[in-house]
């Protein structure tokens, strides 16, 4: 059974408290590893719209304890070292890291937008001119990629 379709399982009242609980120990086990493995970044864009995508689907029913430590690892280990130029080559990129990559700092970031509006703007707009300005063409004019 993939994530998603477990993450549906918790849909099921008898099954609930079981698969929450394990969501919830596995966002906490990753949100506590020293980092996301910045050096190679679609590593932390892949960890990022995972935990951002189990955050968002489970908020309401994480511990509020939960939902600070996981909130945090999305900002620290997964948007923030996005920001170092060292890490964001890939903004530059005219390939599927420009994409993918950009796909998980938005969903980190929409899903900590509540807290963090502005940044999430910021990662949104930095998003849509790094994909407009260098993506884009690529599709054109059949709207698939083509090298």
């Amino acid at each position: 059974m993939s994530s998603p379709s477990k993450l549906l399982s918790l849909l099921i009242p008898n099954d609930k408290k079981k698969y929450l609980d394990r969501y919830e120990a596995e966002l906490l086990k990753v949100s506590q590893f020293s980092d996301w493995n910045p050096s190679h970044f679609l590593d932390v864009a892949e960890m990022t719209l995972g935990v951002a995508i189990g955050y968002d689907w489970l908020f309401h029913d994480l511990k509020a304890a939960s939902r600070k430590i996981i909130k945090d690892a999305i900002l620290k280990k997964g948007i923030n070292p996005s920001f170092e130029s060292k890490n964001n080559s890939w903004l530059l990129a005219s390939h599927n890291c420009n994409q993918v990559c950009n796909a998980g700092m938005v969903f980190g970031a929409l899903a900590i937008q509540e807290d963090k509006s502005k940044l999430a703007d910021e990662i949104v707009k930095r998003a849509k001119t790094s994909i407009i300005d260098l993506m884009l063409k690529l599709y054109h004019p059949f709207g698939v990629l083509i090298y």
